[in-house]
């Protein structure tokens, strides 16, 4: 095995993660409701585990 010793000038630079658009919040909002929605349907039986997946 091969090994390299990194110095401070050789290590990638860190990158802050970018912020979620408004669109991809919705998104997940939206994901969420509905699953939520499904628990809640199959909690009362009102649909099955094939339609939850």
């Amino acid at each position: 095995m091969r090994m390299t010793q990194l110095s401070p000038n050789h290590q990638t630079p860190n990158h802050k993660p970018s912020k979620p658009t408004k669109e991809q919040l919705q998104n997940e909002l939206n994901f969420y409701l509905a699953e939520k929605t499904l628990m809640i349907l199959q909690e009362k039986e009102l649909n099955s585990q094939d339609e939850f997946n």
